[in-house]
């Protein structure tokens, strides 16, 4: 199920409990699908890098906000984001969710020449 932005927490949606809700969240569901990968990645924009870029936050329709780990961005694309001087990658992702409820990235892939 897609994940709902309110108030700042970005919660992933387990149940709708009415029908329009339902059929707006299979909308974002079927709207997302050509942007998943066989084996579960999806592809979303580095959006946001902490000061020090030691974390980062990256976005797209489906989900969003998710946090993203400075281990899970590689030196490559800091590299490259240093050298263009902006930071909007395109990256494949793989979201999972904490013990919250907040997704996060489990693991990236870096999509070369994004933007």
């Amino acid at each position: 199920m897609p994940y709902n932005l309110k108030h700042g927490v970005c919660k992933k949606i387990k149940y709708r409990h009415y029908e329009e809700n339902l059929k707006k969240d299979i909308k974002a569901m079927l709207s997302a699908f050509n942007s998943f990968t066989e084996d579960g990645f999806h592809e979303m924009e580095l959006w946001q890098l902490g000061k020090n870029k030691d974390y980062g936050f990256v976005r797209s329709e489906y989900c969003p906000k998710a946090f993203v780990d400075k281990n899970k961005i590689s030196e490559e694309l800091l590299s490259e984001i240093k050298r263009d001087g902006h930071y909007q990658k395109k990256l494949l992702c793989k979201v999972e969710t904490d013990e919250t409820g907040q997704p996060y990235v489990a693991e990236t892939i870096h999509i070369k020449n994004s933007l």
